[in-house]
């Protein structure tokens, strides 16, 4: 029968040696602070990071507050976005009633030329008291 060699790594879990752990930590730091972001998945990642027994209490704490930073950093966009779409929206309803304004007074404007053209070529009829048969 063959013997099998292993490696080190293989029988303590990959964190034996500082290149190892920080191996690990990365791809950590890849899954919670990347991967579960970009599908919205906060609560998930914080528990991830609070049950992992890969990180230290001190490296914990920073991927939290990194966290934290990056959730805030969401809503912050989140809002500015909402704001910039209130304040295009607002200004679609202004451009709206600004044509409709403009749009009232040219109409205003042709029905005055209308009835003053009209006034004009009824002026100017004269009656030369030929009756109309």
């Amino acid at each position: 029968m063959r013997s099998r060699h292993r490696s080190p790594a293989k029988r303590t879990g990959g964190t034996d040696t500082p290149r190892d752990l920080n191996a690990r930590v990365k791809i950590l730091e890849l899954y919670t602070l990347h991967v579960l972001l970009r599908n919205n998945e906060w609560d998930y990642a914080r528990e991830f990071i609070n049950v992992s027994s890969v990180l230290d209490e001190e490296r914990r704490e920073a991927f939290l507050q990194a966290l934290q930073s990056l959730q805030e950093e969401q809503l912050e966009a989140e809002r500015r976005e909402l704001e910039a779409q209130r304040e295009e929206e607002e200004q679609l309803r202004r451009d709206i009633e600004e044509a409709k304004r403009l749009r009232a007074e040219n109409e205003e404007r042709e029905r005055r030329r209308l009835e003053d053209e009209r006034a004009r070529r009824e002026g100017s009829e004269v009656d030369y008291g030929i009756e109309r048969t």
